[in-house]
């Protein structure tokens, strides 16, 4: 509030609207980013100077937001192919466990993004970009990540995939371990 207050700055909060979102973000991992987000958000969605319960609810609270960015961005995509290859980079990004509570983000090298054939690399490197642009994704030097765990709870389409692809991501990924062993014993 006290930034937001500056004579520079000038916004406002609907009453409550604060109290709501740390609420929200009190034991979220990676709260503050969320927080960002959701906070971009609704300066985006501002009634003048003041910033909204209505907005706040109309994006669907801190949770919502994130995953009604991530569905747009989604459908933004140019093709079915560029929405195929999505579904394939965000299950190379999450770490399944058993259940959804414990299925965790995870960070992939840029390397993992060549494919088979140069059209599907291309797109999945454009689907990347679209989903690093929208601030989903956080690429580093030679690392891509999902940028704020809440997404992987919060986005429906997110959820079907893992639980779809669940037993096979685990598979996959101890497979990948086993391979990595197997490499460095020589």
């Amino acid at each position: 509030q006290k930034p937001a207050s500056l004579p520079d700055v000038q916004i406002t909060f609907d009453e409550g609207l604060v109290g709501e979102l740390v609420f929200e973000v009190r034991d979220q991992t990676g709260g503050l980013p969320l927080l960002q987000f959701t906070l971009d958000q609704l300066f985006e969605r501002r009634d003048d100077l003041r910033l909204t319960n209505t907005a706040y609810e109309s994006i669907g609270g801190l949770r919502g937001a994130l995953a009604k960015h991530a569905e747009a961005t989604y459908n933004s995509l140019p093709s079915d192919d560029h929405r195929r290859l999505a579904r394939a980079l965000f299950l190379r990004l999450v770490e399944p466990g058993s259940t959804d509570q414990d299925t965790t983000r995870r960070r992939i090298t840029l390397s993992e993004l060549q494919l088979s054939d140069t059209a599907s690399s291309e797109n999945i490197q454009q689907v990347a970009a679209a989903f690093v642009n929208a601030r989903l994704l956080i690429a580093d030097r030679d690392t891509l990540e999902v940028a704020h765990e809440a997404l992987i709870s919060s986005w429906s389409r997110l959820r079907d995939w893992i639980e779809d692809q669940r037993e096979s991501l685990r598979i996959h990924r101890r497979l990948m371990t086993a391979a990595q062993e197997w490499a460095e014993s020589g």
